[in-house]
């Protein structure tokens, strides 16, 4: 005789086990709105990091211009972009000459060679070209401590991004 731990289940007991297993899967309509949502909340996730990666190279600048004395143009960015350093402002450790001169280290310890970092403008229908390259600065969303990022791109989403060539 087989111990009952062993025995078969009775018939009964394995319909209602497949079943709850059925009902327990999502149906093909709530997988694509999941994978939709998870695609959407991916996207917003990016966006976020590309505004923040914006909102720190705007910063650094205004830092940096500050530190030389242009505190006309520093006040002109915090006009047009809506950042103030009273606000926000670079870590205490990081700034723009830092960051240029370890980039200049690192690309001449990879490549051999230091980087190009400007260039030089030739002839007058070259510089005719850069006169229509004047692009505007986008209008950063400003953040409430209470609001947070409300995910609607709100202010700032699209006036003056598409039209500058890079």
């Amino acid at each position: 005789r087989r111990p009952s731990s062993l025995a078969p289940a009775p018939e009964g007991r394995r319909r209602r086990r497949r079943r709850r297993r059925r009902l327990r899967l999502p149906g093909d309509m709530s997988m694509a709105l999941v994978r939709a949502k998870a695609d959407a909340e991916s996207r917003q996730a990016e966006e976020r990091k590309i505004v923040e990666k914006r909102r720190n190279l705007v910063v650094l600048c205004a830092r940096f211009f500050q530190d030389l004395g242009y505190i006309g143009v520093v006040q002109q960015i915090q006009s047009e972009v809506n950042v103030s350093l009273d606000r926000v402002d670079a870590a205490d450790n990081i700034d723009l000459q830092t960051i240029l001169t370890e980039f200049e280290d690192f690309y001449e310890m990879r490549f051999g060679k230091k980087p190009k970092i400007v260039r030089k403008v030739a002839g007058d229908s070259d510089s005719k070209k850069d006169l229509g390259r004047q692009v505007s600065l986008p209008r950063i969303p400003s953040e409430s401590p209470g609001r947070g990022h409300s995910g609607g791109g709100g202010d700032g989403g699209g006036d003056g991004e598409s039209g500058g060539s890079r």
